[in-house]
């Protein structure tokens, strides 16, 4: 029983060990505000690796996101089999650039997240103004969730 343990634990820090330079060269890429690295990030298997390069693409020249890294962006927010704050990190930084593609996309992620993903992505919805936008975010305005609720005002609870 010990020796399995042993074993169980040795496997988990060398797993650790193995995403620790995927995180590090994250970070890396984060910093340098490499688009090209961050978009190529959005395909890896590991869903907190998406997240978080949805997210650093947020600190990049939006013109090379633009030209780059919408499609993916797209392609993940779009998934449903997605999880859910992968969903919001991509509509949050497609929202920063201002592609009104997103905005279908976002609308079926509201219906699909919850808590804290889908208050990210009502937040993302706020920054479009097409009749799409507006109309969901309307209909949110009364929502249960006091905090959904205020983001679809423009308001904080």
């Amino acid at each position: 029983m010990i020796r399995f343990c042993i074993v169980g634990l040795l496997f988990m820090f060398n797993m650790g060990l193995a995403h620790a330079g995927v995180f590090k060269k994250l970070q890396r890429a984060t910093e340098a505000r490499q688009t090209q690295t961050l978009t190529r990030m959005l395909s890896h298997d590991k869903s907190v690796v998406r997240q978080r390069a949805a997210a650093g693409l947020l600190k990049c020249p939006w013109k090379d996101v633009r030209e780059m890294s919408v499609e993916p962006l797209l392609t993940c927010l779009e998934n449903a089999s997605e999880r859910d704050f992968v969903r919001a990190a991509c509509g949050k930084t497609l929202a920063f650039v201002g592609e009104k593609r997103a905005v279908s996309g976002i609308i079926g992620a509201i219906s699909d997240a919850r808590g804290d993903a889908r208050f990210s992505l009502v937040e993302a919805l706020a920054s479009f103004r097409t009749p799409e936008a507006k109309a969901t975010l309307n209909e949110l305005k009364n929502d249960i969730d006091p905090f959904i609720s205020s983001a679809a005002r423009g308001t904080k609870p």
